[in-house]
């Protein structure tokens, strides 16, 4: 059965733990607009990017791309999504520079929640 999630349902804040153990936040806005973080990194301009989602089947794929950093404004994150829940999808994802887009999921993908409070 699939998950009840929506494309939509991804618009705030969600927060996941990479394999390395730090903390990484999401914050999608409704206006196409993705705030990318990692715990203890330094940003010396704010980590924005522009993010489209398509709700393909086994997984959804996500492109961000068009960040802020200049040093990585080239560069889309190819990434495929799935749905957990409503409230948690896991996602891994390629920089475009590095190769293609995941065709499934290993080690490296984070599970991402999101606080409804």
């Amino acid at each position: 059965m699939k998950p009840t999630m929506e494309p939509s349902d991804l618009i705030g804040e969600w927060r996941g733990k990479a394999p390395n153990g730090k903390n990484v936040t999401l914050v999608f806005d409704a206006y196409g607009s993705v705030l990318w973080t990692v715990e203890s990194e330094q940003y010396e301009v704010e980590p924005w990017a522009r993010y489209v989602v398509r709700t393909t089947w086994p997984y959804w794929e996500i492109d961000i791309f068009d960040f802020a950093r200049l040093a990585i404004r080239d560069i889309t994150f190819l990434g495929i999504l799935q749905p957990l829940a409503k409230n948690e999808f896991k996602m891994q994802g390629t920089p475009s520079n590095h190769g293609g887009r995941p065709i499934d999921f290993d080690g490296e993908a984070i599970v991402f929640a999101k606080d409804n409070a």
